[in-house]
């Protein structure tokens, strides 16, 4: 178990002055992304960095949520609050903000070597098994606070687990975000 704090995360602001992204982790071989997680902070619309070759899961953790069209002004996708959408990092897309700012968490991955998935886990209070054969799991903190195998978790602080890890307690009042990266 390996606990990221969101006050070592790596924080960038965008070149065209809409947001500021933060770099959680990554894993790259020979300087190409085979996976990467961060939370972007979106201040207004702007157009999506082109992630070629890659995959992306976008979770939207807070605000309104945005819409992103296409490089015609349609409708490609829908990012309401706390419904992960996936789509491909080769898509030309903008964000449309939807009553104001919000966040988003993304995973970037590449599916040559990688399967990715995210999903929301509600007020979890259980001990389970959540590693398996291969995968690395990750879990964000959503709410104010969590705790994982009696570790404290403050907002957006997360855990990365492996299969090592076997079954871990989790205790928190409010959604968690779960990262499911299977190595191929």
């Amino acid at each position: 178990m390996k606990i990221l704090r969101r006050s070592e995360f790596n924080s960038v602001p965008w070149k065209n002055g809409g947001g500021i992204t933060h770099e959680i982790a990554k894993k790259e071989r020979r300087g190409k992304i085979l996976w990467r997680l961060s939370i972007a902070e979106v201040g207004q619309d702007a157009p999506f960095s082109l992630f070629e070759g890659l995959h992306r899961s976008l979770t939207v953790i807070a605000g309104n949520g945005m819409d992103l069209r296409d490089a015609f002004g349609n409708l490609a996708h829908s990012a309401a609050p706390m419904q992960p959408i996936a789509f491909s990092g080769n898509e030309v897309l903008a964000a449309v903000l939807r009553n104001g700012p919000c966040a988003d968490f993304n995973l970037i991955f590449d599916p040559q070597f990688f399967e990715g998935r995210v999903d929301i886990l509600f007020g979890q209070n259980a001990k389970t098994n959540l590693a398996s054969p291969n995968n690395s799991i990750g879990l964000l903190c959503l709410g104010e606070s969590m705790a994982c195998n009696g570790r404290r978790l403050e907002r957006h602080d997360l855990v990365f687990l492996g299969e090592a890890d076997g079954i871990v307690e989790l205790s928190s009042p409010s959604e968690i975000l779960r990262v499911t990266l299977k190595q191929l």
